[in-house]
């Protein structure tokens, strides 16, 4: 099948460096381009209302999966919400590389890669190390692997989709955005912790917000997500390698 009249085809990048063939009027061959008033995902007027839909989606979750404050029904229409917001941002290449960007040469994939597992790896030992406990765990247990895909998930929501979305302020304010908005969530969770548990939020929200701007300041120029989920999942996998189960928070 020949090509349409007065269309050119130029290709865009993928997150892993493969590339898709896209209109040269910036519309994707079959489908639409976020950022565009005449169609697509979203406009770019309203890419910051979709950066916090997520997130406040995310939110209802976190404060009705255990039924309280909300009921538990809740959760689950918040969780089903999150999952179509993140499908609508991620269904077209354009969108996929906004949200996931580009590692870019093998050499500097990994250089980035090592750069967030080191870091992810020190904030962990450090973190022990403030709770009494050794640096390092003794050993790994299955939920090791459950707290890094729950890191890792985190960074493709807030470092991906939502710090991909709100670059349209500019990277300072997409970083500092996507920052705050993952430790509004990070408060949500853990906000209304079991009978006899006591959460210090501020502790929480400071270190969380600092750790949130470092990682976006990774996105931002390492020019992809991957290096915050290599560094989420490290710090999760040390931190949390050598529990026997999951805590309160994660669904107790």
């Amino acid at each position: 099948m020949g090509r349409a009249r007065g269309f050119s085809q130029t290709a865009l990048r993928g997150p892993f460096g493969q590339e898709w063939e896209m209109a040269a009027n910036g519309h994707e061959t079959g489908a639409r381009t976020p950022g565009r008033e005449d169609g697509g995902v979203t406009s770019r007027r309203t890419e910051p209302a979709a950066a916090l839909a997520l997130p406040l989606a995310l939110a209802l979750f976190a404060g009705s999966v255990r039924g309280r404050p909300l009921p538990v029904p809740v959760a689950y229409v918040a969780l089903a919400l999150a999952a179509g917001l993140g499908y609508c941002a991620c269904r077209t290449p354009e969108g996929m590389t906004m949200a996931l960007g580009r590692l870019g040469s093998r050499r500097r994939a990994l250089v980035w890669l090592g750069l967030g597992t080191l870091t992810g790896v020190l904030l962990a030992v450090l973190w022990r190390r403030s709770g009494g406990l050794s640096g390092l765990p003794a050993r790994l247990t299955p939920f090791a692997a459950v707290a890094a895909a729950i890191g890792a998930t985190e960074e493709v929501v807030f470092r991906g989709l939502v710090q991909g979305r709100l670059r349209v302020w500019g990277q300072a304010a997409a970083v500092l955005g996507a920052a705050v908005l993952h430790t509004a969530y990070k408060v949500a969770v853990l906000a209304s912790p079991p009978a006899g548990y006591q959460v210090n939020l501020g502790f929480l929200a400071t270190w969380t917000l600092l750790g949130g701007l470092l990682f976006g300041i990774f996105r931002a120029a390492g020019g992809s997500v991957w290096p915050c989920v290599a560094a989420h999942a490290a710090f999760d996998v040390v931190g949390y390698g050598d529990w026997s189960g999951a805590p309160w928070w994660v669904w107790g």
